[in-house]
């Protein structure tokens, strides 16, 4: 039997016949347009070329021709995840809002792509330009006129606003003043028509995400207080009062949508709510809202804090839970055997094949004690443990929706342990020490929990990384460590103002993040050689950093002599001729001796 054109394709990539590979594929594709397999084989071509554009663009034109090809989503939040695509490439966005249908992917990537696709629409391009040169205000305008109806209709501008955080500083600017002009009107401006109800309620969605990041001007202010005098009640949206629901969307621009009335006894009723618009915003977040209250109430307490830095970070993640995440991709396949053999080689202890405990000390809202559980699996055990109830309330919830039931959630010190009577196979510490008084006090208090032979997964904040941060914290603008959210906003709107180098991080778009990122109560960045000092007093073994493999091979390259996992005093070296190879904080696996 004469192989199909796709075989062909297949055989002939694997031959290295890329010519005949790329007709082949093209050919499958002409005779059978409808087959999204034949689209998914390219991109798998394609991404084993090294071109995430053209891989990309076949995985969406998959997910068109089958929006349940979940393998496709899977490979395209990962490639969207992992690659920069070129500002100008070109993505289905029927592809791109189906693979948002997808509970265990990276959202946030998708999205990423999705405003990307949005900022080349020819109305966006002219409204973000507009905005430079006549300013943002004069954008919102023309954006909220007939003018911006096809952006304001946009399908997959409205998912993009819903699902993920906007991360381009230009469409924040626009976005901040249709905010403003929303609440106060304009002479155009009708919040009553479906349109702009509907681009209302997905900003309002966006506003939450970013956790109310953006800055507020006196009218607001007092538009805010005009708003909150109208009272209105869940049995007014229950109804259908169309005024209510306009002063439920205007508000929720502003503040979360479950503090605004008292939604509880109601639950039944949130997905009649009208117009559907109201209802999608307030479903997807005044149910997660109130099942985190319940947990909350309940979660089980180690004791007191009676550390004063503690307090003073626990109060910091009640008010802001820490990080806000709202999608986990799924773990590679292969994710447990890799973390194995890094750790222990070729041989690892028979524990782990079988049940094992897991320590995720500083969980915060529990995204790594999830991805633990689903690389470890339902033989783990796991104890995450946190400063804050709110935030393990946050990641409670997020493991139920996961079906993660082998996490154990307590709020805890891990200065005060001494009623933890257990120890554990595995003890994971991700960004938590530098953020006390005494980092290497708290990883001793850790290490007494950890079993002979057990593995610990630390992180810690680089000072050559973050010299940037600390000249901030040392400038005579910066508004002190702890400041409320008007001087957060106000000081953020200045750094943007000034298009300082620090719009471009990732956590500079959200509340949360950025208050983490620059504002935290306390921090201590620390350098390698203190690192290697401390595993030497410990008597801990090195296992290597967590780093991406082409940086890894770049230290390979620069110490060939030296066998990996490299020994700290060239990785120091290694660091001083790249500041940046530990912005995402020294990551790294060590051993405690059998």
């Amino acid at each position: 039997m004469k192989p199909s054109a796709v075989d062909q394709a297949i055989s002939a990539a694997r031959s290295g016949d890329f010519t005949s590979a790329v007709k082949g594929f093209r050919k499958a594709i002409r005779k059978q347009p409808r087959q999204a397999s034949h689209r998914y084989n390219f991109a798998i071509y394609h991404m084993q070329r090294g071109d995430a554009a053209a891989a990309a663009s076949q995985l969406c034109e998959a997910l068109k021709i089958e929006p349940n090809y979940e393998e496709a989503a899977t490979r395209l939040s990962s490639l969207l995840a992992k690659y920069q695509l070129p500002a100008d490439c070109k993505l289905n966005s029927f592809g791109l809002r189906a693979a948002l249908n997808f509970f265990n992917i990276d959202h946030q990537a998708i999205a990423a792509a999705a405003f990307s696709q949005v900022r080349q629409h020819t109305i966006m391009a002219d409204l973000l330009l507009l905005g430079k040169e006549n300013g943002y205000d004069t954008a919102a305008q023309e954006l909220l006129s007939f003018q911006g109806l096809p952006l304001l209709t946009d399908r997959l501008f409205l998912a993009a606003l819903r699902a993920g955080v906007n991360r381009n500083q230009y469409l924040e600017f626009m976005l901040t003043q249709s905010r403003r002009l929303l609440l106060l009107g304009g002479s155009e401006l009708n919040i009553g028509s479906s349109k702009i109800f509907d681009f209302a309620a997905a900003l309002a969605h966006q506003c939450h995400n970013t956790e109310f990041v953006y800055p507020l001007s006196d009218d607001e202010r007092e538009g805010i207080e005009a708003l909150e005098a109208q009272e209105f009640s869940v049995q007014a949206l229950i109804s259908g009062d169309k005024k209510s629901a306009e002063t439920c969307i205007l508000l929720g621009l502003y503040k979360p949508i479950d503090t605004l009335v008292d939604w509880s006894g109601h639950m039944q009723s949130l997905a009649g709510l009208k117009p559907p618009a109201l209802s999608q915003l307030v479903c997807a977040i005044v149910p997660q809202a109130q099942r985190e209250a319940e947990i909350a109430a309940s979660l089980p307490s180690l004791g007191a804090l009676e550390d004063d830095v503690s307090r003073r970070v626990a109060n910091q993640y009640e008010a802001n839970p820490y990080p806000r995440w709202l999608s986990l991709p799924k773990p590679p396949e292969n994710t447990r055997q890799t973390l194995l053999e890094t750790v222990f080689g070729n041989k690892h202890p028979e524990t782990f094949n079988g049940v094992h405990d897991i320590l995720v000390a500083g969980a915060g809202t529990g995204r790594q004690a999830i991805y633990s559980s689903m690389v470890h699996g339902p033989k783990s055990r796991i104890l995450a443990i946190d400063l804050s109830k709110r935030s393990l309330a946050y990641g409670a919830r997020m493991a139920e929706e996961f079906g993660c039931h082998n996490i154990e959630f307590m709020q805890a010190d891990i200065l005060d342990l001494a009623g933890l009577n257990r120890r554990f196979d595995v003890i994971e510490c991700s960004g938590v020490l530098h953020h006390m008084n005494d980092p290497f006090l708290g990883w001793r208090k850790l290490l007494a929990h950890l079993k002979p032979a057990g593995v610990m997964l630390v992180a810690l904040y680089s000072a050559v990384s973050r010299k940037n941060i600390a000249a901030l914290r040392n400038s005579p603008d910066y508004p002190g460590a702890g400041c409320n959210d008007d001087a957060l906003r106000r000081y953020r709107a200045g750094l943007m103002a000034n298009n300082d180098p620090l719009v471009q991080s990732e956590d500079f778009y959200t509340l949360s993040d950025f208050r983490d990122l620059v504002l935290h109560e306390h921090e201590r960045q620390l350098t390698i050689p203190e690192i290697s000092e401390f595993l030497n007093e410990a008597g801990l073994d090195f296992c290597g950093f967590v780093l991406p493999p082409e940086q890894t091979q770049a230290y390979a390259s620069a110490f060939p002599q030296d066998q990996l996992p490299g020994s700290l005093e060239n990785w120091w070296q290694f660091e001083q001729d790249n500041p940046h190879l530990f912005d995402a904080m020294y990551q790294f696996w060590c051993r405690k001796p059998a």
